[in-house]
């Protein structure tokens, strides 16, 4: 069988990572009328750079499925291992793991059965030393990984260059409001300093 992998959103994030207050004074406005479009700016800004960078800001709940368990694979440096990688950073815990077994029945493994490793980028789960994946069904999306990325849950726990990099986002998309898809816009087009911010929090493809 073919492995496939696909990642959707479970849990978004409760809040953004930049208060309003914070947004109106780096954009240097002081009235309440465009209070609600700088706030969806800060969202679509949040949101385009999480999808570039291949990152969570604030909290946010995950889920993995996978058709089977990774097999010993050749990593970047000659390493082996059968790993399964997280795609989406900082991953501060797994939820669950739970997959399909060959009665059909849906069982959750054991927490001792593996470890989370956040030494590197991505996140992997490996499994804990004599220890074996169980047999699955020869299913799609039999494995379903629960999983939650982010810095945190509060604004505060968020890096400041994260926060920049929304900050300079929306305040060129608050100055420049003939730009009709922010998804679309090039990083160069908002500044050098966004772009260089944007590429250095880039978690790489493993």
């Amino acid at each position: 069988m073919h492995t496939t992998m696909g990642l959707t959103l479970y849990a978004a994030p409760a809040i953004e990572p930049l208060t309003l207050s914070e947004i109106k004074a780096h954009c240097r406005v002081t009235h309440a009328d465009d209070d609600t479009y700088l706030l969806a700016l800060v969202s679509a800004c949040r949101e385009y750079a999480e999808t570039i960078t291949r990152r969570s800001f604030i909290n946010s709940t995950w889920r993995l499925t996978l058709d089977e368990w990774p097999t010993a694979r050749t990593g970047n440096f000659g390493s082996t291992s059968e790993d399964i990688v997280l795609p989406r950073s900082p991953v501060s815990s797994v939820t669950s793991i739970t997959y399909i077994d060959t009665d059909r029945v849906t069982q959750t493994l054991a927490a001792p059965t593996y470890e989370l490793s956040t030494t590197v980028e991505p996140s992997i789960i490996r499994l804990n030393y004599g220890r074996e994946w169980p047999s699955v069904l020869d299913h799609p999306e039999s494995i379903v990984i629960t999983f939650v990325a982010g810095y945190g849950a509060q604004p505060d726990d968020i890096p400041e260059r994260v926060k920049t990099i929304i900050k300079l986002h929306a305040a060129y998309l608050y100055e420049n409001r003939e730009v009709a898809n922010p998804a679309a816009l090039a990083a160069s087009d908002v500044s050098v300093g966004y772009e260089a911010l944007i590429r250095s929090l880039m978690v790489p493809h493993l």
